[in-house]
């Protein structure tokens, strides 16, 4: 019995004192869509037919590849190669907007290794079929009191009690012309969860809330993406 009990303690205690590793960042797309090949930004005029296919593409710092290796290639940036935070409706939600033809993935095969700017992003819808590229990225940051840790901080659970815990997420996102890199609208969603310190008490539970809240945010973005989608193409039809 003494044995199972100092055996249950140790264990308890290896799980206490693991640590956890916050992501990686997101991306200033700003930046990215502000340069590359071609005219300046402030020279790109629109150029997409209405209806349109769009590209959906998840963009992370490039030092998100760190804790995910399911974040591809190197530079300023990384693609994201899986879907876990996007949900089978939410991809529906999109496809079935108005004069939308069509969502699609990009295909890793195709995603170049390098990435500096949107112009290898673009490139790659072209190939595609698409006309529009929607590019986002998204930047969760933990606090714990009035503490705040940055990507790639460490996390140690299990030593937390008392204290007030929040996971935060923003989801950014720029629509871009495949052709002539005009971006049509940008959009911002954030969502976060507040709860005691104490729940942290092991990498998973940590791991938990930040999928939560990144699921959250996410949803938000398509709302908001929906609205401004709409506006968009009523925008467009009457300049026809």
């Amino acid at each position: 019995m003494w044995y199972r009990i100092s055996l249950l303690m140790l264990l308890l205690s290896l799980t206490g004192c693991a640590t956890y590793q916050t992501p990686g960042g997101g991306v200033p797309l700003a930046d990215l869509t502000a340069t590359g090949a071609g005219s300046a930004a402030a020279d790109r005029r629109p150029g997409a037919p209405l209806p349109a296919r769009i590209a959906l593409v998840r963009v992370q710092a490039a030092d998100y590849a760190t804790t995910s290796p399911a974040c591809h290639g190197t530079g300023r940036y990384c693609v994201m190669t899986v879907r876990n935070v996007e949900s089978a409706s939410d991809i529906d939600r999109l496809q079935q907007l108005p004069q939308v033809t069509g969502v699609d993935s990009v295909p890793l095969a195709r995603v170049p290794q390098s990435l500096d700017s949107v112009d290898e992003l673009r490139q790659v819808a072209g190939v595609l079929g698409a006309n529009l590229l929607l590019l986002y990225t998204l930047d969760t940051r933990f606090t714990i009191d009035q503490a705040e840790y940055d990507p790639l901080a460490t996390i140690k659970p299990g030593f937390l009690p008392n204290r007030n815990a929040r996971v935060t997420t923003q989801t950014s996102a720029a629509l871009v012309d495949v052709r002539t890199g005009f971006v049509y609208v940008k959009a911002e969603t954030t969502a976060w969860r507040d709860q005691n310190a104490a729940v942290w008490a092991t990498r998973t539970a940590i791991e938990d809330e930040r999928r939560m809240t990144e699921r959250a945010s996410f949803e938000m973005f398509v709302d908001r993406f929906a609205t401004l989608w709409r506006d968009l193409v009523t925008r467009y039809r009457m300049r026809q």
